[in-house]
């Protein structure tokens, strides 16, 4: 560093120095400083990484660079911890429970090393209009999270979370998740991220004991007895590796990548019964509003007949993922012969291809159907 600050001053001293050498210089000394602060690199003296958050204050006004569900942008003043004129907000009304809400963005190419996610968050049961304290008992179900590491947010404050990036898993999901959230008002705004140095042999500790606690949580749900299966070995055998082979990263790592899939598994299996209950519900929808009409009797039946088997399905963890696809084929195709057909206009919101994409600007994830009608947003 001092090399390229003498230089640097050389030519800044020099009036006949050449533009070339000018750029020279200025390049060196920025990568002699950058070089510099890595190599010095500490918590309390960390590198600032928040370029690789996109829209990280949602000063854009939306949520662009966002996946979001349950939360949207909003302006005034309530959240008093937030950063420029934008939060990211979700409300209900006093004494109702948010339940479930997410913000998540994955950042990309982060190189290997300890990390800080910091951010302003808020999730309290308000104790009176428009404020922000917290009426009984703290509020649970909401987090800020990156990776596996999470940390509960309750009241208005600033939340920190430490994770690591190992063995070139350069791509790591960040944000705010609320699932069983006890609040009516989740906020938070002005995400930041830090480097604080270069990995070392508790980065490997830390990071498979957040994975087996995010693994216990999926074990405990309806997933596929197979993948609960391979879910549960993972697991043994993470801590196993955490008792005995704690001092040996390599042990470690591999225990993290078993664990890693099969917490993926687990996602997936969880899914998959998610999309049959969600035709469930649907068909149950259908099955009320058409069930006068003695027209559609003999589909009705077949259509009722399909959803007790499906309800029944729902409660197998036997099946085999070809069997639960088929389930909501099954099913979709009995509440095609009962359901009247959407009919919505290629020109304004996509072919029915279209619709049923969530990235598409419409879609039907994000819609409520009557009997006669259906609106996006």
């Amino acid at each position: 560093l001092k090399t390229a600050l003498d230089q640097a001053k050389a030519v800044n001293t020099n009036s006949k120095a050449t533009m070339p050498e000018v750029l020279e210089a200025t390049w060196n000394l920025k990568q002699a400083i950058s070089d510099y602060r890595m190599a010095n690199v500490s918590e309390d003296n960390p590198v600032d990484y928040t370029s690789h958050i996109l829209n990280p204050s949602f000063e854009t006004g939306n949520t662009d660079n966002w996946t979001v569900s349950g939360m949207a942008t909003q302006n005034n003043s309530t959240f008093s911890s937030k950063k420029g004129t934008y939060y990211l907000e979700a409300w209900v009304n006093r004494g109702q429970q948010i339940g479930k809400a997410s913000a998540s963005q994955v950042l990309k190419d982060l190189p290997d090393g300890n990390y800080k996610l910091s951010a302003y968050a808020l999730h309290v049961q308000q104790s009176s209009t428009s404020g922000t304290a917290n009426t009984g008992a703290e509020q649970t179900g909401a987090w800020l999270y990156a990776g596996s590491q999470r940390t509960p947010v309750t009241a208005m404050k600033r939340y920190d979370v430490k994770f690591a990036v190992i063995d070139g898993e350069s791509d790591v999901e960040i944000g705010l998740l609320a699932e069983g959230a006890t609040g009516n008002y989740l906020c938070v705004d002005n995400f930041t991220l830090a480097y604080t140095g270069a990995l070392t042999a508790d980065s490997y500790v830390q990071d498979l004991s957040a994975l087996i606690d995010r693994a216990d949580e999926y074990a405990n749900k309806g997933i596929q007895n197979s993948v609960r299966q391979q879910l549960s070995d993972a697991i043994a055998n993470a801590r196993k590796t955490l008792e005995s082979s704690s001092d040996n990263q390599e042990a470690i790592n591999q225990a993290r990548k078993a664990l890693k899939t099969a917490i993926q598994e687990a996602k997936a299996s969880i899914a998959r019964y998610a999309a049959l209950q969600t035709r469930i519900d649907y068909a149950n929808k259908v099955l009320e509003w058409w069930k006068d009409d003695k027209r559609k009797a003999a589909a009705t039946a077949s259509l009722q007949t399909a959803v007790s088997t499906a309800n029944s399905q729902m409660a197998d963890y036997t099946l085999t993922d070809t069997q639960i696809t088929q389930a909501v084929t099954t099913l979709n195709t009995k509440i095609t012969a009962v359901d009247k057909k959407i009919y919505c206009s290629g020109s304004a919101c996509g072919s029915d291809t279209q619709l049923k994409d969530p990235s598409n600007q419409w879609c039907y994830d994000r819609s409520i159907q009557s009997k006669h009608w259906i609106l996006f947003w």
